[in-house]
């Protein structure tokens, strides 16, 4: 055989190999071809997709652009607010403090925080005690909710990032609580702003550094924080549509550079897709992350025990889970996050040991993490 043979046939399994390397990667063509087209009709700016399997390399694809004045192009590195997906990262800082003893999930919190020691409610009259830290996690400690018509001052509270959480955990506290703690699920962002004092409090640690010491730190995830260097331009801000086109929106927490004071623990992370699905793949691994124990198995059960149960799962700490009905097994953890026209979908699926994040900018449009929890769910690439 001569030189020349022997090339052209290294040359063939070359190609073959990079082809089956190829045809092994998980795919979410799908999902590929929805944000494609909502990015060319400008409904959204900009988007990062991270898909993964359990032990599969993690697959990025990117899209648009960051914001539409700079217009420069979204890469694997530009930060996006993830919204409430943040509450999934702060679930798991609070089981690693309750393990090290730092925190009392049961125990009330006036025992942090003397503001909730007489805690009053909406109907009137006293409450009971004051909420656990359990019950903040679950979102049944009785705290006002987004989803129910605001007051103004209560909207202050959890939308003012000029604000610092201590400020704005103090305000929260004067609010009347709308139920005994413990009684009913109520979906609370400033629920998660309390638990988030508290951790700082009991620490003597701001969340931000609890989040790099316990979540970023063992993750190796250098570009997930509450607050962005404030001379960093590769973050994407949030979109809204006005008179049909989109525009940025002002209030993106990052934009506000160096009067950016308030960590929204349930809101206002921020992060590339590809560290987020980090997070992911260490879920699907029961707290296994880069070669190392991120949680405790123990933990990982405590973050994934449903305490607001709903038909086929329920809400555990910062997660919606979905379980089997009669076993009990967790099939599935996910969450979605909106932020000021920034909006995140992170979703993992244990049947399938398929995990996928999705982060974008712009016009709400379900039908993007509808086309990821698909992918998610399914095996066949040549269907999604």
């Amino acid at each position: 055989m001569n030189v020349v043979h022997s090339i052209a046939i290294a040359a063939v399994f070359f190609a073959l190999s990079v082809s089956d390397a190829r045809a092994a990667e998980p795919r979410a063509t799908r999902l590929y071809a929805v944000i494609d087209r909502l990015v060319k009709n400008g409904s959204v700016a900009g988007a990062q997709v991270v898909v993964g399997e359990a032990e599969s390399p993690l697959v990025l694809k990117n899209f648009g652009i960051r914001d539409i004045t700079g217009r420069k192009p979204v890469n694997d590195d530009t930060q996006f607010c993830i919204g409430s997906c943040s509450k999934m990262f702060a679930g798991a800082v609070l089981v690693s403090l309750a393990t090290d003893k730092t925190v009392d999930l049961d125990a009330p919190i006036d025992r942090w925080l003397k503001d909730f020691s007489t805690p009053t409610l909406a109907g009137g009259g006293k409450a009971s005690r004051a909420p656990t830290l359990r019950e903040l996690l679950c979102h049944r400690a009785g705290i006002y909710s987004q989803r129910n018509r605001l007051t103004k001052i209560q909207s202050r509270w959890i939308r003012d990032f000029e604000l610092s959480l201590a400020d704005s955990v103090a305000g929260i506290a004067r609010e009347p609580l709308s139920t005994e703690p413990g009684k009913q699920f109520a979906y609370s962002g400033a629920g998660y702003c309390v638990l988030g004092r508290v951790a700082e409090v009991a620490a003597d640690k701001s969340f931000n550094k609890l989040l790099a010491l316990h979540v970023a730190q063992p993750l190796k995830l250098s570009r997930t924080t509450y607050f962005p260097a404030v001379d960093e331009d590769n973050i994407a801000a949030g979109h809204t549509m006005q008179d049909g086109k989109l525009s940025v929106i002002p209030q993106t927490p990052h934009l506000l550079r160096k009067r950016h004071k308030l960590a929204l623990i349930g809101g206002s992370i921020y992060a590339p897709a590809r560290e987020a699905a980090e997070f992911a793949r260490m879920l699907l691994h029961k707290g296994r992350g880069k070669n190392r124990e991120v949680l405790s198995l123990a933990e990982w059960k405590m973050m994934t025990t449903i305490h607001s149960p709903r038909p086929s799962g329920g809400y555990a700490f910062g997660l919606s889970v979905s379980v089997d009905a009669k076993t009990g097994e967790v099939l599935s953890v996910s969450h979605g996050g909106a932020l000021f026209g920034s909006f995140s979908h992170i979703t993992v699926d244990f049947r399938t040991k398929r995990f996928g994040v999705v982060n974008f900018t712009g016009r709400r449009t379900p039908v993007i993490s509808t086309a990821l929890q698909e992918w998610v769910r399914s095996t066949d690439d040549t269907r999604q």
